[in-house]
């Protein structure tokens, strides 16, 4: 759930950011901006779209219960600090769920969270 809200949002975000820069660049046409929006920009966009991908795949592992889901959501959940505020929050919301819990293998590598005591 946390992965497909936050998902949405980088998404939402990145798209945001791609059109407001192409709107820029057409406006300082002539300038160095539409070359350092090349060259920054769109890595940066990019990066971001991977981030959403890896975020959503890891989502919907989590839901189907693997072992190996949790970790890429607690690496994509450090980056999200930076999104103030909604990232902070979804971020924190992930800690908590997502080590709130001790995990415990079961069979065939699924996972089941059993209360912190």
């Amino acid at each position: 759930m946390v992965a497909g809200v936050a998902g949405t949002f980088v998404t939402a975000l990145i798209a945001i950011i791609w059109i407001c820069a192409e709107l820029l660049t057409q406006m300082f046409d002539g300038t160095f901006i539409p070359e350092a929006w090349a060259m920054f920009g769109r890595p940066v966009a990019i990066a971001l779209l991977a981030f959403t991908v890896m975020e959503l795949l890891a989502g919907v592992a989590l839901l189907r219960e693997r072992v190996w889901a949790r970790w890429p959501l607690l690496f994509v959940s450090v980056f999200q600090i930076a999104i103030v505020p909604i990232g902070t929050l979804l971020a924190m919301y992930s800690f908590w769920a997502l080590l709130s819990g001790i995990p415990r293998v079961v069979h065939r590598g699924s996972l089941q969270i059993e209360p912190a005591a």
